[in-house]
This record gives C-alpha cells, sequence and structure tokens, in this order.
C-alpha cells in the first residue's frame, strides 16, 4: 500500500489516520478496563506515584 503513496501529504494523512486508529484502540481498551473495575481512581493515583525506572548496576 505505502508503494501506491504519491506525495508526502498523503503519507501524512495515512500517518494521521493510522495515529488515531490506534488512538480509539487503545481509549476503547482503557474503558472496558474501567468498566470491568479493572482500572479506577485508586490505581491512576498509585501509577503517579510509580517509578519504572531501568535499574543499573553500579
Amino acid at each position: 500500500m505505502v508503494s501506491r503513496v504519491s506525495s508526502e501529504a498523503e503519507m501524512q494523512d495515512i500517518r494521521r489516520m493510522l495515529g488515531q486508529y490506534f488512538a480509539k484502540r487503545a481509549e476503547d481498551a482503557f474503558d472496558r478496563l474501567w468498566d470491568e473495575g479493572v482500572i479506577n481512581e485508586g490505581v491512576i493515583e498509585e501509577w503517579k506515584h510509580e517509578h519504572m525506572r531501568t535499574p543499573y548496576k553500579q
């Protein structure tokens, strides 16, 4: 499909559409987890204080 793109503007449109598509899928997944009770206000508060840094050996 990409070989048929004839301009940079078309490529930017495709990238934008793909970005919107995957953002919508992520939003739907988050909403589903919220509705199932897997994610709630407490979980989101915990995320604010979570450190997910890579531990490096010293």
